[in-house]
């Protein structure tokens, strides 16, 4: 093998090595903000075009909420949660968003 051939394998890898890291890093750090936590609970919530309807009976909604509560300070809690409602387009936000306020107070 020549000398540029091992050169460009090795430029390669390393190249592979920063993507990927950069990858995670953008994975975590989408994680941990407020709309990765709106993306999570828009995922567990079952909806129509009018309103939300799993609320309290929901064990892993609920499970998605505590830990979001753990990651987030308390200001943002609302505000994700309203986040999360308004990207269902139901057309009863503030009902959905009233009837699942109460898990916040968990």
């Amino acid at each position: 093998m020549k000398r540029t051939d091992a050169e460009r394998i090795d430029r390669e890898l390393r190249r592979a090595r920063k993507k990927q890291e950069i990858l995670s890093k953008v994975e975590a750090r989408k994680e941990r903000s407020a709309a990765g936590w709106a993306q999570a609970l828009l995922e567990r919530l079952v909806y129509d075009e009018e309103e939300v309807f799993n609320t309290a009976e929901d064990e892993d909604l609920l499970e998605v909420i505590l830990e979001m509560k753990e990651a987030l300070p308390e200001k943002q809690w609302e505000p994700t949660l309203k986040k999360a409602i308004r990207l269902t387009k139901v057309a009863k936000r503030q009902e959905s968003f009233e009837k699942l306020r109460p898990l916040l107070e968990i």
